[in-house]
């Protein structure tokens, strides 16, 4: 076997060689670790960012729902206060025939037709207010449409009077 004499200078080469392979393991080995801590944060971040993105879809997703049930209220609400509209253009139309009515029949019924203007009059004031009630409570809007009949029924109610009169007058019982 050959022996090979190393000197201390040597020595203190290869040791210090040794020793610096080790400090280049344990500076690799923690890049390795400081990389892991750096993938796990970004991990985290993006889950954190993801979670927030997540939060404000849903939140976008429920506040649509939510517009969407207000328009269809808002549908539902235009129709009752058409179909109300329309049943206020049935009235009054026949407001006007039957004032038309009154003055062609008879001059003797001035007075009776006087206190039927004045109610006349009255029941618009009611429905004018009416209507602007319907525009900011839908609630009202069942409460008019009961009252609408109601008047509808004492027009034909007094129509029919009336004309019973009118038949009893031509008849010359009055």
């Amino acid at each position: 076997m050959e022996q090979h004499t190393i000197s201390h200078q040597e020595m203190d080469s290869a040791k210090a060689l040794v020793d610096i392979n080790l400090k280049v393991s344990e500076a690799t080995n923690l890049l390795f670790k400081l990389q892991e801590q750096e993938t796990e944060y970004l991990v985290l971040r993006e889950k954190k960012a993801m979670d927030r993105i997540q939060k404000v879809v849903d939140d976008s997703k429920e506040m649509v729902e939510e517009a969407d049930q207000n328009h269809a209220q808002i549908k539902a609400l235009l129709s009752g206060i058409s179909e109300f509209v329309d049943k206020l253009l049935k009235f009054q139309e026949n407001l006007t025939d039957l004032l038309r009515d009154f003055d062609e029949r008879n001059v003797a019924w001035e007075q009776d037709i006087g206190r039927q203007q004045d109610e006349i009059a009255s029941t618009r004031q009611r429905l004018k207010a009416e209507k602007v009630q319907i525009e900011n409570d839908s609630k009202s809007l069942e409460s008019a449409r009961i009252k609408l009949t109601n008047d509808q029924r004492k027009l034909d109610s007094d129509r029919g009077t009336l004309e019973r009169t009118i038949k009893r007058l031509k008849e010359g019982k009055i």
